[in-house]
């Protein structure tokens, strides 16, 4: 287990577990997460084999993926099984960036700090922001910002990604992206 912590992050590669069922994953005799509703866990390992062992309705299936230093490898655990494949790397440039829309629900305004910039958005505000294609960072706070309601990061994949705010509340995703919150 020991291997897994201190692996070199140059040689480090990511796996993404979509569960659609609740599930327990293990890598190295240890618990590395359980989810248990529908979500994506992503897992920071060497680049190489790697043996997981997930348990789905108390019964555990062991897997092997092959987890490459760039992209990601991903397993799908659903209701009859489990299904493996790759993530490619999208390459990123200084052109590929999205206009992502950010809509408020929330009763008061909020902020949104997204990457470096601070942004307030108002009660049924929106607001589009150009951002590169790729993870930036996002938070979201109370009009002071001492409230954290969620912190994470938000994967820009494409054009057309809407991110729904409330005060309390994780954001909603629609689109090409996805947030992962910080653990």
């Amino acid at each position: 287990m020991w291997t897994l912590l201190l692996a070199p992050l140059a040689f480090a590669g990511t796996v993404v577990i979509d569960a659609r069922v609740p599930v327990e994953v293990w890598i190295a005799g240890g618990l590395i997460g359980e989810i248990a509703s529908p979500a994506e866990l992503h897992v920071t390992v060497p680049a190489g084999d790697l043996e997981l062992t997930l348990v789905v309705g108390g019964k555990p299936q062991i897997e092997t993926v092959q987890v490459p230093e760039s992209g990601k490898a991903l397993l799908i655990v659903g209701r009859t099984g489990v299904t493996t494949g790759h993530i490619d790397a999208v390459a990123t440039s200084e052109a590929a960036s999205s206009m992502v829309e950010f809509r408020s629900s929330a009763r008061e305004d909020m902020i949104l700090v997204v990457g470096k910039d601070r942004v307030t958005l108002s009660p049924g505000a929106t607001r589009r922001i150009d951002l590169a294609r790729g993870t930036t960072a996002l938070s979201l706070r109370d009009s002071s910002g001492t409230v954290v309601w969620a912190h994470g990061t938000l994967d820009v994949k494409g054009d057309g990604l809407v991110v729904q705010v409330a005060d309390g509340r994780l954001p909603e995703i629609s689109g090409a992206g996805a947030f992962h919150p910080d653990p």
